[in-house]
């Protein structure tokens, strides 16, 4: 199943790559790409998630430093405490710091507009194991609560 986004462990934090889709102008994709993006940051708000960082991989960028590869700005300051993030605002200033980046290589290297922004989380409530791994995928992915009129 493509849930749009993967998670890698590491020893103190979580990789959460979200990739954008591979067609240009897919409306759909674009979409599932934007609600996938705005459903994991809120979804681990409500886990007192705290974002360390983020960092944009593409093809092109690929061979670049990390450092050039980091989504930094000077109004955006790590760590951001997910829990009082607003997912359409924090995606939108990711994506547009990602885009400036992604045009800069892209411009250099050519090819297609692939891209993957990994957000790099601390996660309190979850162990950073490969089963504390697999748990974070499964809260991030488990369908959205009905509410209390059952739709």
């Amino acid at each position: 199943m493509n849930d749009g986004f993967q998670i890698y462990l590491s020893r103190d934090w979580f990789e959460v790559a979200i990739e954008s889709p591979s067609t240009r102008g897919s409306v759909d994709g674009s979409q599932d790409y934007v609600a996938t993006f705005e459903r994991v940051i809120s979804r681990l708000g409500s886990m007192n998630a705290v974002l360390l960082g983020a960092m944009l991989n593409t093809r092109q960028t690929s061979t670049s430093s990390i450092g050039s590869r980091l989504l930094t700005h000077p109004r955006l300051k790590y760590p951001v405490p997910l829990a009082t993030a607003v997912p359409s605002e924090l995606r939108m200033a990711l994506t547009k710091i990602a885009m400036s980046l992604h045009s800069v290589a892209r411009t250099e290297e050519g090819g297609n507009s692939r891209r993957r922004i990994s957000l790099f989380v601390r996660v309190p409530t979850i162990p950073g194991t490969e089963l504390g791994a697999t748990r974070l995928k499964q809260r991030l992915t488990k369908p959205a609560p009905k509410n209390r009129l059952g739709f």
